[in-house]
């Protein structure tokens, strides 16, 4: 009874601090009312923390949210605005129920997502305006505009990000069911925005295109009709149309000057009118009009700071890289280098430079395009200040200029969930590195130090297999956990998945299920994203090897000496202007060669490829012969000079079009015989392998293989010419060994992403090609074809894969990534090493060169020279034909990966076993019938 008593007694307590609560909430509105209109914004903050502390102890979530909402007014900062609103976040003590709390919230990280891009965070702005996208995709708040408030500026901060795909995907939802048909007023800010995604690529027939239909929504305001005006006139700039684009503009330019502005139209009319401004400079500075492209750029400066209402943004860093560019332009270095400064300064305010060689530190850059262009641009300007001066400090600068730059693209690339946004860094990052490369020859011919040439090696690794490495590295760190975390199989899963929708968009390009498919495969990668971030915060040594992609220097370079003993390292870096040779010995000697004409040397290699795929062409040696012997004295020539053959094997990393070039069937020497017998192949000198970049090779040599099994052969063979495939007689035949050999209709796609894992060794004897533009590779399996998307997902645990098909390293050539080819899809999916093919192969040829490998292989010889010798044994061989010892028949088959062993658990072995299981059964049987006696 007297528990009873004391609980009444508490219930009545409180039952009356809430009824006084209640009585006073009243008086704390007509508070708040008051002091708002006299002014008083600390004690109206006051009042707001009253009543927020009193729906925290009813558990009023919705109410509580709305005061942090309203308290946001109440600022003149934006920073002082967002923080009230950070606070609101890190306050809540619990996640919205209903979806009346879910549209506070939902609110305020719209809120939240404005001001963090004015304050130019645009990363930050897209977390935001996601995180309230994904209240109102849950709860469908009525009456919500949420086009205005999330997939407007969505699209925008993509685009402005660079991930253009993830754009477009957001645009589809925000037209999913539109009622206008696509021309309604609200929609043509969206078309301005799509049509951007175009322009980023380079496309700009199609961003025309979208701006156009933006042009055509009916009643839209008369500033997104300038905004639009003004977009498609840069387009038309960029396709050679400077007076139909030189007309837009002046529209443009005279619809915003003539709208009154107010304000709830100021920022926008300002902004537009600033970037109009912006592109008319640009096409001023093209036609060298430079006094009126200045007149131009002062404007949009001026408006700019009107819609910004400060100088530390994005925007106004463009105008100042403009700036830069003109004064590149008119050799006025001082100039430009100030003005890159100040570009810099407008997106990292902490940058204050006190002199022309200051540069911010690395631990201010982050996620913003216009970090690294006005980087980039400031190295222009330092060479062209070092061109009038001969001063090293200059050189010096510029280079660092570029490492700055680099860092900024890394950080940017990570930050994009779309591949096609990454490459599109990568690609802009090539044309810079070139630059970095050529300030790094300038510095290492002056003063012959090593110190230069490491450089500018480690900018050449960067242009290679960035994205390549990250997914290594990330199948590092899950074979170095294999703890059996479900979050781990939920990854797969989502990559599985993830593949099934990249192959049918790419295989469908027309289907009516197109749209549908994107959405469900950007909600896809937001699972993804998700899984990998809780993934991250279990696991922080996730981020640590993440962060090791981005740590291979030139002292590491350097230490390939003692991981790669014997091997003399040749890197290749495909220049505009000039090919780049990098080389070291085993001992550490090094030769940096700088070609020139890298286009002529190019039609030279692309004959001479033409010839050796063609069995007629190879009957008549000489020219062949001669241009092999032309192509190894211009390129591998002079790089390996100074060694004096002091290795005794070769490691190429190749670039763009090199990566084609079996450089062992190049001759080290004039040949004296036109018997294919006799001819000076490099790879009677030396044995060749290949990587897809240093730092690749160095990865997949820390790759802890977990396969427990040993080989796994698949052979569709397509006897009955399934799907029009010719039969494959002799695949069966490859593969000295093998635990587990599949033939027919049981080497299908299901079979190889259930087995494939299990191994150590995948072969796979089968079809393959790609499509003329290299576009589509794809692997034959007996019941479909797998292509690039479906290997990326499996997750192997191979020391070797064997691709015995025909162009299975061919693919289209990205920008700073390489040949997107099925060898490359079995490294991405986690195999060490890989034999692939650069042509259509000989059936016979290759199994008894594949025959020999595994032989090798089983005595504990390295992956590459295990075949590097099969290969010897097959030209040594005189059962092969003189004829059949021509390139065409040997050279397609390359190596790739690391150089380690792989262990071989042949039959013979097993039979063995069996022998000597017998002998002993035999044995023990006489023991016992004499025991018996």
């Amino acid at each position: 009874m007297a528990n009873n008593y004391w609980l009444i007694i508490v219930v009545f307590l409180h039952a009356i601090h809430c009824a006084n609560a209640q009585k006073y909430n009243g008086n704390w509105d007509a508070q708040i009312t008051r002091f708002e209109y006299e002014g008083q914004a600390d004690s109206v903050i006051y009042y707001y923390r009253l009543k927020a502390d009193y729906y925290k102890q009813v558990d009023s979530l919705e109410a509580w949210a709305y005061c942090y909402y309203e308290c946001q007014f109440l600022f003149d900062t934006e920073k002082r605005a967002l923080s009230i609103l950070d606070s609101a976040l890190h306050k809540k003590w619990r996640q919205p129920r209903t979806a009346a709390e879910a549209e506070a919230f939902s609110l305020i990280q719209a809120s939240r997502g404005f001001y963090l891009f004015n304050l130019g965070n645009i990363l930050g702005a897209i977390q935001a305006q996601e995180a309230g996208l994904f209240y109102y995709k849950k709860y469908q708040f009525r009456d919500f505009d949420a086009l205005e408030y999330f997939f407007k500026p969505l699209i925008a901060n993509y685009t402005r990000l660079g991930d253009n795909e993830k754009a477009r995907v957001i645009f589809q939802m925000a037209i999913k069911g539109d009622p206008s048909h696509g021309k309604g007023a609200s929609l043509a800010g969206l078309y301005n925005n799509i049509g951007l995604t175009y322009w980023n690529e380079g496309d700009n027939e199609t961003a025309i295109s979208f701006y156009r239909q933006g042009l055509n929504c009916t009643g839209a305001e008369p500033e997104k009709i300038a905004l639009l005006q003004s977009s498609l006139a840069t387009s038309l700039i960029e396709s050679g149309k400077p007076k139909e684009a030189d007309a837009w503009l002046n529209k443009a330019i005279l619809t915003l000057t003539r709208l009154p502005l107010q304000k709830e139209n100021r920022e926008a009319v300002c902004d537009y009118l600033s970037g109009a401004y912006l592109t008319k400079a640009r096409l001023l500075r093209q036609n060298d009009r430079i006094a009126e492209a200045l007149n131009y750029l002062q404007r949009a400066l001026t408006s700019g700071l009107k819609a910004r209402a400060s100088k530390s943004h994005r925007d106004i860093a463009k105008i100042w890289i403009e700036f830069g560019a003109i004064y590149l332009q008119t050799n006025k270095p001082d100039k430009a280098i100030d003005a890159f400064n100040r570009a810099i300064n407008a997106v990292i305010p902490a940058f204050q430079a006190q002199s022309p060689g200051d540069l911010p530190r690395a631990n201010q850059l982050y996620e913003e395009n216009a970090i690294y262009e006005a980087l980039e641009g400031k190295a222009d300007a330092l060479l062209l200040k070092y061109s009038g001066s001969s001063d090293r400090q200059w050189l010096n600068t510029a280079l660092q200029c570029h490492q700055l730059a680099a860092q900024s693209e890394i950080l940017l690339r990570r930050s994009l969930q779309y591949e096609s946004s990454k490459l599109g860094v990568l690609s802009h990052s090539r044309q810079r590195t070139e630059k970095a490369i050529r300030t790094a020859w300038e510095l290492y011919r002056l003063t012959g130090s090593d110190v230069y040439l490491y450089k500018a090696w480690a900018f050449a690794e960067q242009a290679k297999a960035a994205i390549l490495l990250e997914a290594i590295q990330r199948h590092h760190f899950q074979n170095d956990q294999a703890n059996g975390d479900p979050l781990f199989a939920t990854e797969r899963r989502l990559r599985l998945q993830l593949a099934f929708f990249e192959r049918e968009l790419l295989l469908q390009p027309a289907s009516p299920s197109r749209t549908e498919w994107q959405l469900q495969y950007n909600g896809l990668l937001d699972q993804l994203a998700a899984t990998e971030r809780q993934i991250t915060q279990l696991y922080p040594a996730r981020e640590a090897y993440r962060r090791q992609t981005d740590a291979f220097t030139g002292s590491d370079i350097a230490l390939t000496r003692t991981t790669m003993p014997g091997y003399a390292v040749v890197e290749f870096f495909l220049g505009k202007k000039n090919l780049h040779v990098f080389c070291q010995s085993p001992s550490g000697t090094t030769n940096w060669v700088q070609l020139a004409s890298p286009d002529s040397l190019g039609a030279q290699v692309r004959y001479l490829l033409t010839m050796m795929q063609s069995r007629t062409a190879m009957q008549t040696p000489g020219p062949y012969l001669a241009l092999a012997h032309q192509i190894y004295t211009q390129t591998l020539q002079p790089a390996l000079a100074p060694f004096d053959d002091k290795f005794d094997k070769l490691l190429i990393i190749p670039d763009g079009w090199m990566a084609f070039l079996p450089f062992e069937s190049l001759l080290y020497e004039p040949a004296r015989n036109a018997a294919w017998s006799q001819v000076p192949f490099l790879i009677k000198k030396y044995p060749v392998q290949y990587a897809f970049s240093l730092a690749v090779m160095e990865r997949q040599q820390q790759l802890i293989i977990g396969a427990k099994r040993n080989i796994l052969h698949l052979a569709p063979r397509f006897r009955d010419k399934q799907r029009g495939l010719p039969p494959l007689l002799g695949g069966d035949e490859e593969v000295a060994f093998y635990e587990k050999q599949l033939l027919d209709d049981r080497a299908d796609y299901e079979t190889l992403s259930q087995q494939a894992p299990l191994y150590r060794i995948i072969h796979l004897s089968t079809h393959a090609g790609v499509d003329s533009a290299g576009l589509l590779p794809r692997v034959e399996l007996y019941d479909r074809a797998a292509y690039l998307p479906d290997i990326y997902a499996l997750h192997l645990q191979a020391d070797l894969v064997v691709l015995s098909a025909c162009q299975t390293a061919l693919g289209q050539f990205k920008a700073g990534e390489g040949v997107m080819s099925l060898s490359r899809a079995f490294a991405f999916a986690g195999a060490k090493g890989l034999v692939a093919s650069l042509w259509t192969i000989n059936e016979a040829a290759t199994a008894k060169i594949l025959r020999h490998m595994y032989e090798h292989l089983a005595t504990g010889a390295p992956k590459p020279l295990a075949l590097h010798q099969a290969k010897l044994d097959y030209l040594n061989d005189p059962t092969v034909p003189a004829f059949q010892k021509s390139p065409y028949y040997w050279a397609a088959l390359t190596y790739a990966g690391d150089n380690g062993t792989v262990k071989i658990k042949g039959r013979q072995g097993v039979k063995c076993a069996l022998l000597a299981l017998l002998l002993l059964s035999g044995i023990a049987g006489v023991i016992w019938y004499w025991k018996r006696r």
